[in-house]
């Protein structure tokens, strides 16, 4: 027997995610020079795009830990599900229509361009779950290769990770966070 209506719209979702990614990935290492300068202030931009109005702005860090490890850190808000699952699929969770005029991007077109500092980058955070409750994720982002077919394994593993959120009630694998109301300035 076939696959299901189910498992046939998955597979062109992932399907259409990889190539939608590879595209992009092509298109920040074809403008290698000008895409590698741009990464640092997409960054910096996302953060900005989620800024805690308790601080009236963002705070953010940047540290070389060795000449292959580069930390990014913000006391921005914490992440939410759509956050992460629009990294895994490169879709962007802005607003089409931009209404907010404190968000800066909105194509989602910006992030990609970190993987030219590194294929594979671990995406470390809080998020609140659909229960309302602040969990400490990590997230593998693999964008490694250069054809859909190569991509399209690591996405359905970054997304079968973070699934796994679903079936953690007691906070095993995504700890829960306590007392995040109260973080302060200088808790990143």
């Amino acid at each position: 027997m076939g696959m299901s209506i189910l498992e046939l719209y998955m597979a062109n979702s992932i399907d259409n995610t990889a190539s939608k990614i590879r595209e992009k990935l092509n298109t920040v290492r074809n403008k290698r020079k000008s895409s590698a300068k741009r990464c640092i202030w997409e960054m910096m931009q996302n953060a900005k795009d989620v800024y805690n109005p308790k601080y009236g702005g963002v705070s953010i860090e940047f540290d070389i830990v060795d000449e292959h490890t580069f930390i990014f850190r913000h006391n921005g808000l914490h992440f939410t599900l759509e956050n992460v699952t629009s990294l895994i699929q490169q879709k962007s969770s802005k607003s089409s229509t931009n209404e907010d005029e404190n968000v800066t991007g909105m194509f989602g077109t910006g992030f990609i361009s970190t993987h030219l500092i590194a294929e594979v980058i671990d995406v470390k955070g809080i998020l609140i779950d659909g229960n309302d409750k602040y969990r400490h994720f990590n997230l593998k982002l693999d964008r490694s290769g250069s054809s859909k077919e190569e991509l399209i394994p690591k996405i359905k593993d970054a997304m079968t990770e973070f699934a796994k959120l679903d079936d953690d009630p007691n906070g095993i694998l995504f700890p829960f966070v306590t007392d995040f109301e109260n973080h302060t300035e200088n808790d990143y």
